[in-house]
């Protein structure tokens, strides 16, 4: 038996969380907390509290995962956030996201695949930079290293590439140039030898 011992309205009346003796709690929206009788039972049956957090709330929790996955692609790391901030538990968030890795909506390996071909065709930038963007959307860090690795990325290529279109008219005598040429390069976190190489192959002219 789960006794109830808290109720608390959220969202303007949209959402209500309840909470137990055991320090549990769910958040379940206002129609089911009102068809389910939430708000004057006393406490809950471990049959009816199976069904509300198994059915109701799992039910919930994919509907506001297929929504901002349908709007465009996400990572497992993405969807988890989103559905922490709508106030779902771990276990449901779990289990929602196993759910769409099997329906093959989420696969993290896929995603930074085509990322990383996204970005290198239209915006090029340094492997740590990658990286550093991947991570911010909550992928595995093994992920993101196998997806770096098997692309095969070579930064030279890309400094160069980079410089051609935003420096080509750069005066590489002119120290201040120089400066902040090292400078926008070591900002996009590309590797400092690659930097100084770039700079000591354009002096010498090999472009």
């Amino acid at each position: 038996m789960c006794k109830i011992t808290c109720r608390e309205e959220l969202d303007n009346g949209k959402r209500y969380r309840v909470r137990f003796n055991d320090e549990k709690f769910i958040e379940i929206n206002a129609e089911d907390y009102f068809r389910l009788y939430l708000y004057e039972k006393e406490s809950l049956t471990k049959e009816e509290y199976d069904h509300i957090t198994e059915k109701i709330i799992f039910s919930q929790a994919k509907k506001k995962a297929i929504d901002y996955i349908s709007f465009k692609k996400r990572t497992t790391g993405e969807v988890r956030k989103k559905l922490e901030e709508s106030g779902f538990q771990g276990d449901i968030i779990d289990h929602t996201i196993l759910y769409y890795e099997k329906e093959e909506y989420l696969d993290d390996e896929k995603y930074c695949e085509k990322f990383i071909a996204e970005k290198r065709k239209l915006k090029p930038c340094s492997k740590k930079e990658m990286v550093y963007m991947l991570s911010q959307k909550g992928v595995n860090d093994a992920i993101i290293q196998k997806a770096i690795e098997n692309a095969g990325i070579d930064e030279t290529e890309v400094i160069k590439s980079i410089y051609n279109k935003k420096f080509k008219n750069a005066d590489l005598n002119n120290y201040k140039d120089t400066v902040k040429i090292m400078r926008y390069f070591a900002n996009k976190r590309f590797e400092p030898e690659s930097i100084e190489n770039l700079i000591l192959y354009l002096k010498e002219g090999i472009t």
